[in-house]
């Protein structure tokens, strides 16, 4: 009902005292959503009590120079992400990527980010999986892509780190050795050692011989079929 009510609205200056004053949550974030001024929408996504509604309010902000502050300073992790998703600013993206409590803070400024140092720091050392993958995605660094590829627990990492790896030999031992089948799988795309590829064309799993007779083929069919690796 609350929420019909703000659709009703057509004046400016009802929806900004919807949005500034109003009890409801839902009205206030109703009102939120119609609203495009800056003026209104930044103190906001800086003063409701509402994590949602400030949410809201920043995911509307352009000011970088607020953004960073909200996503410096809000207390609710919800509101820093959708801060850090608005945020152009490298060196803050460094800070969040590096500094905040949530993951899922330091996984949007990673998303975002194209510094190759603070890029390797989180794919090496970040707690959060999520965070680790993330960064190994939009890495260069053949050096660390090696170390994820052999040394990162978690098999999505190391899959994302084969996807992007050229070492072959790398390649060959995560093709023979890793214990994830899809992370074999990927490091076998990417092979150009045709005597390996016809030993694993003989593995003990299915998965694994058919991507290497598929590898294979390409490689015998020339450069136009041979994707990534070649």
């Amino acid at each position: 009902m609350r929420r019909r009510a703000v659709d009703r609205l057509r004046r400016r200056g009802p929806l900004l005292e919807v949005a500034r004053d109003s009890q409801y949550e839902d009205a206030r974030l109703r009102a939120v959503e119609r609203l495009r001024d800056p003026s209104v929408l930044g103190p906001v996504a800086l003063e409701d009590p509402s994590p949602r509604v400030r949410a809201r309010a920043t995911a509307k902000l352009r000011d970088q120079a607020l953004l960073g502050a909200i996503a410096r300073v809000d207390r609710d992790w919800h509101v820093r992400k959708r801060a850090v998703e608005r945020l152009r600013d490298q060196d803050e993206l460094c800070l969040h990527a590096r500094q905040d409590e949530a993951w899922q803070v330091r996984l949007a400024a990673v998303r975002r980010l194209r510094d190759e140092r603070t890029l390797a720091n989180r794919a090496r050392w970040d707690k959060a999986w999520q965070v680790r993958k993330a960064a190994v995605g939009r890495l260069r660094d053949q050096q660390v892509l090696a170390n994820r590829a052999k040394n990162d627990e978690n098999w999505g990492v190391r899959w994302a780190a084969v996807r992007r790896l050229d070492d072959q030999a790398v390649l060959a031992n995560r093709a023979r050795y890793d214990p994830e089948v899809r992370v074999r799988q990927a490091a076998i795309s990417r092979l150009n050692d045709a005597g390996l590829l016809e030993r694993l064309a003989t593995d003990e799993l299915a998965e694994v011989r058919e991507a290497a007779a598929a590898r294979l083929a390409a490689l015998r069919a020339g450069p136009a079929e041979q994707g990534p690796a070649a």
